[in-house]
């Protein structure tokens, strides 16, 4: 029994994670950055209490330092750059934190090449 009322508990937790993320996007992008920000912070606080796995996309999509969504454009700069290797850099135009993704090229299984 105890173990359902677990489970149960993280589905909650996960569908209001979810509503929150949404619910957020929308403020942004009718302006209200401030709250957007405060609902951010709120899902991944009930994310982490209730144990919900957030997949890396979502993560990727929200600033680290000030929880706001990262819209391109809008809340977000990207930008291509070469050192090396190719990266992509995510700035938040909010709060300024910078992020930087190496980009992995894929190799085509069983080309026609061959």
């Amino acid at each position: 029994m105890k173990k359902d009322s677990r489970k149960l508990q993280r589905q909650v937790a996960r569908e209001a994670f979810f509503e929150l993320i949404e619910i957020s996007r929308k403020e942004v992008r009718s302006g209200n950055w401030e709250r957007a920000s405060q609902l951010g912070e709120l899902a991944f606080k009930v994310a982490r209490k209730g144990k919900v796995r957030v997949p890396i996309e979502t993560k990727r999509a929200f600033c680290r330092r000030c929880h706001i969504p990262l819209i391109p454009g809008i809340t977000a700069r990207i930008r291509l750059r070469r050192k090396g290797r190719l990266t992509i850099v995510l700035s938040c135009l909010n709060c300024g934190y910078v992020r930087r993704y190496p980009v992995t090229e894929v190799e085509s299984k069983g080309s026609p090449s061959e």
